[in-house]
């Protein structure tokens, strides 16, 4: 991919090195989220031009790792842009993070967060002094800061309040230079219910802020002609968007006003659908929104010094956009995850899932109806379909079979029997040699992820870094399993037909066979898996068809309920799904 700019006098040897490097890491991406998670799932395609430069602001950042990992091979073939992501020091500092940050070429980003110090004790912001009162609770504010420092602040785990300390008064006191204000509602804290602004976690900021990075990042956007940013600014776990910094926007902003040739700097917003993110063999997505284009007035604003507005405004939008296109939604009472679990039960038995594409549509249909306060029929829909599952429930049945005839429940279970007799023997190896990975490392990336979780404000039960921790765990601990593995084949074999091989080829071929077993155990688990539960269905339906009358009756009005209830779903989102139309609706893998 060339971008038509001049680059920044670094040598071609090296971009070739840079780009082969990048290449590798994404390819190994690419093979391991093919292994850790049983589908993924793109939707979007390229809409922008070669010569156009790209932002991809992505989100909601549900995974610290992987969600980095699913950006990088797939910007690579989508747009065919090696794309420089923008990380905090902090990352860089970590092992595996900053090995894996290092090896793609990102830049660091010395952000206010990766210098804060977490403070003593709780503290209460005053609403009678509008913010500017900070009174403590077991803190030692004469100790711990000076004026001149600044104190941050998260409340209800989502909004970010920062002050410049003017004066202390006391071990527990302090005075503000400028009152606290929330970044989405500059007017005041009364936004906010009073009991949230007391026994707050704190933390004092030193150090330089990223504002002493924007030529390494114009550089890098110059060169590669693309970035990779969260504009949330953290890893969380929480059930809505974390609200967006500004960092994006100026970039976007103060790129646009250089005005180089031949060049326009356009932002693509990624939505990244996590299904269970903290479980190992989970469904992923990732869906690219169309390019936005900066609009000319706030690029004038911004040239005019008008810069705070216009890169409000940016903010807002893009935020609009992404919010839009994710699956997630706290506003509505819960209404849409309700609706989504009572329509994904209709879905056929496990072997043949509900796709995250499906999941996309409800979403998205549901939040049209919601705008023009349309939800009669869906309530009613939603209604029904729980009525139908609590009397499948009654019968111990989780999801009714495609037919509650007897000669068809008996031919499925024939089917489900041959299918675990063929694959429970590639499965029962791998999970008799690879239990002890999987527990221990899900005890130590529970460790991790209640550490995180205490130390974060915006975390709640840490499930964003628990499957990553999983993955780096196993990672870690699987050279020394497979290795202990290998040489035990080789002390058993070594006095037997093998021994003319020599010890160190049977190590090697020993490797070799537990590396194949316990790939091999990933996709015919899953296989086991579905067939064990549709087997369970299947024998609480034969239960109730085949040893009474009324068992057949109650069977055959259930299947055709099922019938007419997915007719009225398909119905429903059918009408929206022809207005959205879809791009690359099939699932990846």
């Amino acid at each position: 991919m060339a971008v038509k700019v001049a680059f920044d006098g670094r040598s071609r040897v090296y971009r070739l090195l840079r780009a082969w490097k990048y290449d590798l890491f994404a390819s190994v991406f690419f093979v391991l989220f093919r292994l850790f998670y049983r589908q993924v799932e793109i939707w979007g395609k390229d809409d922008s031009s070669q010569e156009d430069a790209l932002i991809f602001v992505a989100g909601p950042h549900s995974n610290d790792v992987a969600d980095t990992g699913l950006l990088m091979p797939f910007i690579l073939t989508r747009f065919g842009r090696r794309v420089s992501f923008l990380v905090g020091a902090r990352t860089m500092g970590k092992p595996v993070e900053g090995f894996l940050a290092r090896g793609v070429g990102a830049t660091v980003l010395n952000r206010e967060w990766d210098n804060a110090t977490l403070g003593t004790g709780t503290i209460c912001i005053s609403l009678a002094s509008s913010g500017r009162v900070i009174r403590g609770c077991g803190t030692r504010f004469d100790l711990e800061a000076r004026p001149g420092d600044r104190l941050m602040c998260v409340v209800a785990k989502k909004h970010i309040l920062r002050g410049t300390v003017a004066e202390i008064c006391g071990p527990e006191m302090l005075l503000l230079t400028q009152p606290l204000r929330l970044p989405e509602n500059p007017g005041c804290l009364e936004a906010l219910d009073s009991d949230r602004l007391a026994n707050l976690r704190y933390s004092w900021v030193t150090g330089a802020s990223s504002r002493a990075h924007w030529d390494e990042i114009m550089t890098a956007l110059r060169t590669n002609g693309a970035i990779s940013l969260f504009p949330e600014g953290t890893c969380h776990d929480q059930p809505h968007l974390l609200p967006f910094k500004s960092g994006f926007a100026v970039i976007a902003l103060k790129y646009a006003a250089a005005a180089f040739p031949h060049q326009r700097v356009r932002i693509v917003p990624c939505a990244i659908h996590h299904q269970q993110s903290h479980l190992f063999r989970s469904k992923i997505g990732l869906e690219f929104g169309s390019p936005i284009t900066i609009p000319s007035e706030l690029i004038t604003a911004f040239k005019a010094g008008k810069e705070k507005l216009a890169v409000s405004a940016l903010r807002r939008l893009v935020q609009s956009v992404l919010s839009e296109m994710t699956l997630l939604d706290s506003d509505s009472d819960d209404m849409i995850p309700k609706v989504i679990k009572a329509f994904t039960t209709l879905s056929p038995p496990p072997s043949i899932q509900e796709t995250l594409q499906r999941k996309r549509h409800i979403v998205r249909r549901l939040r049209a109806d919601i705008k023009v306060q349309s939800l009669d029929t869906c309530q009613n829909l939603t209604t029904r379909i729980n009525q139908f599952n609590k009397e499948l429930a009654s019968f111990g049945i989780k999801s009714l079979p495609v037919s509650g005839h007897a000669t068809t429940l008996l031919l499925t279970l024939m089917k489900n029997i041959l299918l675990l007799s063929l694959t429970t023997p590639l499965v029962a190896p791998g999970l008799l040699l690879f239990t002890p990975l999987l527990l221990a490392s899900g005890y130590f990336a529970r460790r991790h992820a209640a550490r995180a979780t205490a130390t974060s404000a915006f975390r709640i039960r840490g499930q964003d870094v628990l499957a990553s921790a999983k993955a780096l765990y196993a990672v870690q601990m699987a050279p020394v399993l497979y290795g202990a593995f290998a040489w035990g084949i080789s002390i058993v074999y070594s006095w037997g037909s093998f021994a003319g091989f020599g010890k160190p080829v049977i190590v090697v071929m020993g490797l070799v066979l537990v590396t194949v077993l316990g790939i091999v155990a990933l996709p015919a688990g899953n296989v086991v898996m579905d067939a064990v539960a549709e087997v369970r269905d299947v024998v609480a339906c034969l239960r109730e068809a085949v040893w009474s009358e009324e068992g057949r009756v109650k069977m055959g009005r259930l299947v055709k309920m099922k019938v007419k209830l997915e007719s009225e779903v398909e119905r429903f989102l059918g009408e929206y799904e022809g207005e959205e139309g879809c791009m690359g609706d099939k699932p990846l893998f």
